[in-house]
């Protein structure tokens, strides 16, 4: 899935990194941001990512775990709202459009809810929900987006939709909802017809919780003894949204000239090193999992707890690819999210073989997103650190008041989020907070020597955590 592609511009498939929003409390919200970065690999994709501004991969690292020289990042929003137009560039430290930035160029494209393909996914979805109740000719349609009252261009692409679904007239009137701005889904369906049935299709990626809980209650309200409604299922888990995604990334990207840049991506780069370290321990504890080298250049990998099970012992479970790593991950012992890959409850009790170095950097992307590139880029000395008052100050929105918070409050918040929550050894200072000591390289013990991750920044988790918010 993610060799690099030939040198041809007229076959050659660029890299892809979704970027989404995802949640640092609940993992379903990013699922279908996963698949779709699954669909697109079988679809012939050299390579394709993914990265959220709540959860691992972070925005901020997005290129940091990637091989591609070309990439196309594109963001799975269905608004051209605050965080398409504020955040993601502000975070990717890239503009929209093309970028060349030595290694590799990059193109960002404008959010998905831009791209009236979209239409049809809303009237299938709305279709579908129909089946067995009535004609789509004698029901009414309710786009319903997310919205949000500090960014009036957040409601565009519904608004766009709903005019231009409005034209076809295909149902018996079209509207537009939102669930945190004006018109709310309560004064859609006011004005719908009591008698004809009600359809609404979320104009979402995922359900979420409003659209999981907080809507589904507010409709079985609406419809108690009134009136015929029906809820569809959001359009960000069509499966045509492969083709129209697809079909975008294409479109820009393939008939994009091939850079031959004289260096290689770090996560390239640090195969050799990697291996080279790895030959001189013959085993190494990364994290918090032990990685033994075996004959024929394969790795075996699995929980430092389970260094010393041998192999024919019963209980470890076999994870055979990168897709099962990237599920246990995702998930604590108990089930719960884990939105930050680095955080020491990662699951024990399995084992992976990775056959050659790529699959083994494969491998520790999957468990810890771009933790082995900045282990790399520390162990050269080419880690560019970034200060908790650097990061505060470029935030804008609710984080804007970062700046503002008490540095007691931020060195209890950095004690308690990062030096006890997370296995990287941090780099970057606040006041009252002082420098994490860091784990010996070479701390010899019977799973290996360790291999030191550096944070080399203030992640939105722990900026989240600072303000009280998800």
């Amino acid at each position: 899935m993610v060799e690099s592609f030939p040198p041809d511009p007229a076959t050659a498939r660029p890299g892809v990194i979704l970027v989404a929003h995802g949640s640092s409390r609940s993992g379903d919200s990013a699922q279908p941001v996963l698949a779709l970065a699954r669909a697109l690999a079988h679809r012939g994709f050299p390579e394709v990512r993914t990265a959220f501004w709540k959860e691992e991969t972070f925005l901020h690292q997005a290129l940091d775990a990637a091989h591609s020289r070309r990439l196309v990042v594109f963001p799975v929003f269905l608004a051209e709202g605050y965080f398409s137009r504020v955040v993601v560039p502000r975070e990717l430290g890239l503009p929209y459009g093309d970028s060349d930035l030595g290694v590799r160029t990059v193109r960002l494209l404008p959010p998905l809810g831009a791209d009236p393909a979209l239409d049809r996914l809303v009237v299938d979805r709305a279709r579908t929900a129909l089946t067995g109740r009535a004609p789509a000719g004698e029901a009414e349609l309710v786009v319903l987006g997310h919205g949000t009252p500090s960014d009036p261009g957040s409601a565009d692409a519904v608004l766009a939709t709903c005019a231009r679904l409005c034209e076809s007239s295909e149902f018996a009137r079209v509207a537009p909802a939102f669930i945190d701005q004006e018109p709310r889904l309560e004064q859609a369906l006011a004005e719908a017809d009591p008698d004809r049935v009600v359809v609404v299709a979320p104009f979402l990626i995922a359900p979420g919780f409003h659209g999981g809980e907080t809507v589904p209650q507010e409709l079985a309200a609406a419809g108690a003894g009134r009136r015929p409604l029906v809820y569809a299922e959001p359009i960000g888990t069509h499966p045509e949204l492969v083709d129209v995604v697809g079909r975008l990334l294409l479109s820009a990207g393939i008939a994009e000239p091939w850079v031959s840049a004289p260096a290689e991506p770090p996560l390239t780069a640090l195969r050799s090193v990697l291996r080279e370290r790895i030959a001189e321990e013959r085993a190494v504890a990364f994290l918090q999992v032990q990685i033994r080298r075996r004959a024929d250049d394969a790795y075996a990998i699995r929980h430092l707890s389970d260094a010393n099970v041998h192999a024919e012992d019963a209980g470890l479970l076999d994870l055979p690819n990168t897709d099962t790593l990237t599920a246990l991950a995702r998930r604590d012992g108990d089930g719960a999210h884990r939105p930050l890959r680095t955080a020491p409850d990662l699951p024990s009790g399995w084992r992976h073989e990775a056959r050659g170095v790529h699959a083994l950097v494969e491998a520790l992307v999957a468990l810890y997103g771009p933790a082995v590139v900045h282990w790399y880029l520390g162990d050269r000395g080419r880690l560019r650190v970034r200060e908790f008052v650097e990061v505060a100050a470029r935030q804008t929105g609710t984080y804007a008041e970062l700046p503002l918070l008490e540095p007691a409050a931020v060195a209890d918040g950095v004690r308690r989020v990062c030096d006890r929550g997370c296995l990287r050894t941090r780099l970057w200072e606040v006041p009252g907070a002082p420098a994490r000591d860091a784990p010996g390289e070479h701390e010899g013990s019977d799973r290996g020597a360790r291999l030191v991750v550096p944070c080399p920044a203030p992640c939105p988790i722990l900026l989240s955590a600072l303000l009280g918010s998800d």
